[in-house]
């Protein structure tokens, strides 16, 4: 029993690893590959290196699934803080209507690619193809 269980650790490990190097060769998250600058193989593998070395939070040379899961967890409250103090245009602790409106209306308008006041189907897929998914029907934006 033991043995599958490290055996399906060691290909979640595996799979987080190339959804890693994939992330960054389309430009998500930091590192070589971002955006449209080119990678060579060693940086990208340098970089999962790191990231597996990140994942490892009690340093002993192998990720647990455990420490897969709080590692996301470390990262999703690291971008929610981020978000939060992007929004927050004041600094002072707070977002109000006005500061979240005017985050997502930024976004929303952005959408609207040809400038005439309609998302149109194929200007909501490029959005969400940048992340801004966050508009009328999305399940994420109805959950808050």
């Amino acid at each position: 029993m033991k043995s599958n269980s490290m055996r399906l650790l060691a290909l979640a490990v595996a799979g987080l690893t190339v959804a890693a190097g994939v992330a960054l060769a389309q430009g998500h998250g930091p590192g070589p590959g971002r955006g449209m600058e080119p990678a060579t193989v060693a940086e990208m593998t340098q970089h999962a290196q790191e990231h597996a070395a990140a994942m490892d939070l009690d340093k002993d040379g192998f990720v647990t699934a455990a420490e897969v899961r709080a590692f996301r967890e470390q990262q999703r409250e690291a971008r929610a803080a981020e978000k939060f103090a992007r929004m927050d245009a004041d600094k002072d602790g707070r977002v109000s209507i006005a500061e979240f409106t005017a985050e997502h209306t930024a976004k929303i308008q952005a959408m609207d690619a040809n400038g005439d006041g309609t998302i149109e189907r194929s200007e909501m897929r490029a959005g969400h193809r940048h992340g801004w998914h966050h508009g009328p029907g999305c399940a994420e934006a109805a959950a808050g």
